[in-house]
């Protein structure tokens, strides 16, 4: 029979269950001050680790010290299982995108935060111009994005090239500001646009059957670079 020991009042007092309630409130760390005083050892089972927590195997400990009586091994952390909390936005030419963030299902940590990805910027590609003949307009050197597609410098239509191109109101083979000039001036009732206006069929733009400031109008617009106008000179 095992027994707590007598050093205070002399009396040798047994471990009994009974006792168990006496014994650990009265008899409480008496066995880590007194010599003659047995540890009473009890187990601690083993306890898996999580990913927060260490996990250890069996070991035994005092039940009345808590003193720890047999060694036992510590456990690694358990690896933590993570999930994408928000989708990956991949960046464009012109807008950011982020990374996913990731946490874990099981402590609801936060793995990895969501960063920014900048945005990729334009990829330009030359587009090469288009010569134009007697029969077909052309076009002018253009520049695209070969990523997303996006015109960065739009191509032009230039005219036919001869005598009948419309536009070419002075004869010269080519469609520029001589040809406003000349054309607004004539619609004006200026005699310098009536004496260099040598091609009247080329001055009817918009093919009415009149010149006057609808076409100069159209030919103005045309040189300047608006798009919407390139069809009356194909």
């Amino acid at each position: 029979m095992r027994y707590f020991g007598s050093d205070i009042w002399g009396i040798e007092i047994p471990e009994y269950p009974f006792l168990d309630i006496f014994s650990n409130t009265m008899f409480r760390g008496l066995c880590a001050k007194y010599d003659n005083y047995e540890h009473q050892p009890q187990n601690v089972n083993a306890v898996k680790s999580t990913c927060t927590v260490h996990g250890h195997s069996d070991y035994t400990t005092c039940k009345h010290c808590n003193k720890t009586l047999s060694e036992y091994t510590e456990y690694p952390l358990a690896e933590h299982k993570t999930y994408a909390s928000t989708v990956r936005k991949a960046p464009t030419c012109t807008e950011s995108g982020y990374t996913e963030t990731i946490k874990c299902s099981v402590c609801k940590q936060t793995i990895q935060e969501s960063t920014v990805i900048p945005a990729l910027g334009h990829s330009p590609v030359v587009v090469p111009a288009v010569s134009a003949t007697e029969t077909e307009t052309g076009l002018t050197e253009g520049v695209k994005c070969s990523r997303c597609g996006i015109w960065l410098t739009e191509q032009k239509i230039t005219p036919r090239i001869g005598s009948d191109m419309p536009g070419d109101v002075n004869g010269d083979g080519k469609i520029n500001g001589s040809d406003v000039g000349i054309l607004t001036r004539y619609v004006s009732g200026w005699v310098t646009g009536i004496e260099k206006l040598t091609k009247l069929a080329n001055a009817d733009i918009n093919h009415d059957g009149f010149i006057n400031g609808a076409d100069a109008g159209i030919l103005a617009r045309y040189v300047s670079g608006w798009n919407n106008y390139s069809s009356f000179f194909e």
